[in-house]
């Protein structure tokens, strides 16, 4: 009989320990995954005829963005909107995101213009 408690109480042990590990890796995930950006408009390689581009998307864990080297505001949700000066031709936007362990990601888009 003892035996048999013996190993219950080693099994337990084992299963809280295993939980405790899961929750671990839970909670450190948005840490190792790092920060996200998604570009709502403008689309890649879209063409359009005004001088300004309204530039939208969404973001998580960003703790910094970065349109051109122009600091951008978010709320706080993490959606971001502004709207910026375009020249005639092909233009090259950046949008860099920093969380707060520093960690960057960083998109290149593309844009033209019909003028």
């Amino acid at each position: 009989m003892f035996r048999h408690q013996r190993q219950i109480i080693l099994f337990l042990i084992l299963c809280v320990f295993v939980a405790f590990i899961c929750f671990g890796v839970y909670q450190l995930y948005p840490i190792i995954k790092g920060p996200e950006i998604e570009v709502l408009s403008p689309k890649q390689g879209e063409v359009i005829e005004e001088t300004s581009l309204k530039i939208r998307g969404n973001t998580k864990r960003v703790s910094k963005l970065f349109i051109n080297g122009s600091k951008i505001e978010m709320n706080k949700s993490g959606s971001f909107e502004t709207d910026l000066a375009i020249y005639a031709g092909s233009n090259i936007l950046l949008i860099e995101g920093y969380d707060s362990f520093g960690k960057k990601v960083s998109i290149t888009k593309n844009i033209g213009t019909k003028n």
